[in-house]
């Protein structure tokens, strides 16, 4: 529901309902209201705690259940940073989704991080290694 996610932005954000309201230009009571669903905010409040709390309002109107997290503040080399930790994360799920999908075939291997090791590291990396 909207008031959940309402706060939920707001708990993980550490604020209280009057921090909150004054962040947005509203009273601690709108807060409350909002978050009890007796109420819900104006696409214009809305859209500002899109930008200031760095999720979509697809989010917040629960339309996209995946959270978004906004780069577009960081420089270039921290935004690469981020990429390349989200392909890394996506090579291990892969790895450990094809380890468990074949584990009665391999005998009940257990997942280990080391084992998935080969299947994270980078082409690049792999090449250096074998280079030296």
């Amino acid at each position: 529901m909207i008031c959940d996610r309402i706060k939920k932005i707001r708990t993980e954000s550490k604020l209280t309902q009057t921090e909150f309201g004054k962040k947005l230009g509203v009273s601690r009571t709108s807060v409350n209201a909002w978050e009890m669903g007796i109420s819900v905010p104006s696409l214009q409040i809305f859209i500002e705690m899109s930008r200031l709390f760095k999720v979509s309002v697809d989010y917040m109107l629960e339309l996209d259940s995946d959270l978004k997290v906004s780069i577009g503040h960081l420089d270039k080399s921290e935004r690469q940073i981020i990429l390349d930790m989200i392909k890394r994360f996506d090579k291990f799920h892969k790895a450990r989704d094809f380890v468990r999908q074949h584990e009665a075939e391999i005998g009940q291997l257990s997942i280990d991080t080391e084992l998935l090791m080969p299947f994270l590291e980078d082409e690049d990396e792999t090449e250096e290694k074998n280079d030296t």
